[in-house]
């Protein structure tokens, strides 16, 4: 289930039907998938070995490959994000200021928690946390920045069209000059 806070109120809510409209209004897709109860035990590992990412990778196959027939993804992985992930604070350092990518960057959270801060129309600040279940589709160059909830865990299943689209390119880098909020 996912949060979403407005910076200015800090009003936060959580109604599913209410995050997809207030997410929609601000052009990012929102939606919740059930997890199948099998998968339990992996999601409550840290890290997951090569084998076990298949093997949640492949319990969402209906999903991804919908996904590639109508959206043009050509691929997916996992990623975990953990304290025990090696060079965690720099890989996370690459994703905590704003930021876009030529690609939309495409995550179904399958455990923990990560927020994304935005800058939505009219300059409507906000941050959404996401959670178990929450999938989400940020359109390309949509600025915005990342970073692990209070536990500093998250599991993601991310989706490419290409994955040289998903660099981050930053507010004060040549590439970002003519992209507005």
């Amino acid at each position: 289930m996912a949060f979403v806070t407005l910076q200015n109120s800090k009003k936060t809510f959580s109604a599913t039907e209410e995050v997809k409209d207030f997410l929609r209004f601000h052009g990012i897709a929102y939606d919740a998938w059930k997890i199948p109860e099998a998968l339990s035990p992996l999601a409550k590992k840290d890290l997951l070995a090569p084998e076990e990412k298949s093997q949640v990778l492949s319990a969402f196959s209906p999903q991804l490959e919908e996904l590639k027939t109508t959206e043009g993804y050509i691929e997916n992985d996992m990623i975990c994000l953990c304290p025990q992930t090696p060079q965690i604070n720099e890989l996370l350092s690459k994703f905590d200021k704003d930021h876009y990518h030529i690609n939309d960057e495409v995550r179904f959270i399958f455990s923990g928690r990560g927020i994304f801060g935005f800058e939505g129309k009219k300059q409507e600040k906000f941050t959404i946390e996401v959670t178990a279940g929450d999938y989400i589709v940020i359109p390309a160059r949509s600025w915005h920045w990342f970073t692990l909830g209070e536990n500093r865990d998250i599991k993601a299943i991310r989706l490419f069209q290409d994955k040289s689209g998903w660099i981050p390119y930053y507010r004060e880098s040549p590439e970002a000059s003519g992209i507005k909020r």
